[in-house]
């Protein structure tokens, strides 16, 4: 799938996500002129999220916004995604702005802005080798037991040039 102009989409319901790729299935989204994609939610599981080998994901200028929802980003299998210029703001505990799991994962991320505003929150989160490379990313992080960067398992990477984590409690 690929969309060319402006788009948005919204989904308020629980157990979902506003935007499911897998089955290596390809989407493609770039912002209308001047316009970024936007995608708020509410009570879903995710944004944006890709599963399955040989899924992938290009993606420029995306909002994703919105209350009760548990991540921003979410990838679970051996997926290729390539995001630029995104913001992510939720309003809820537990959320991971940007996910990333599992073995033979790629990321790459060029200019993002994360913004948790609930406890148990994370900026980002990488695990059981996923390989993951930020360059310009700000994360800014509203509440106590708020973690910016969180990174765990063998053969993980996470790979960050230019970062600014900022906490107002």
């Amino acid at each position: 799938m690929i969309n060319e102009g402006a788009l948005k989409v919204s989904l308020f319901t629980v157990e979902y996500d506003a935007i499911n790729v897998s089955d290596a299935c390809t989407l493609t989204l770039k912002e209308g002129e001047d316009e970024p994609i936007q995608i708020p939610v509410k009570n879903v599981i995710a944004g944006l999220s890709a599963s399955d080998k040989n899924t992938k994901i290009y993606a420029d200028k995306i909002h994703i916004t919105g209350i009760d929802f548990n991540y921003g980003i979410m990838t679970t299998e051996k997926v290729d995604i390539t995001i630029n210029n995104n913001i992510i703001i939720g309003k809820d505990s537990n959320l991971s702005g940007f996910y990333a799991l599992k073995l033979g994962t790629n990321i790459v991320s060029n200019k993002i802005d994360i913004a948790p505003t609930k406890e148990n929150s994370h900026g980002v989160k990488v695990f059981d080798g996923a390989n993951v490379y930020i360059n310009n990313i700000t994360i800014t992080g509203e509440e106590k037991k708020f973690i910016g960067i969180l990174s765990k398992g063998k053969n993980t990477t996470l790979a960050i040039n230019k970062i600014d984590i900022n906490v107002n409690d």
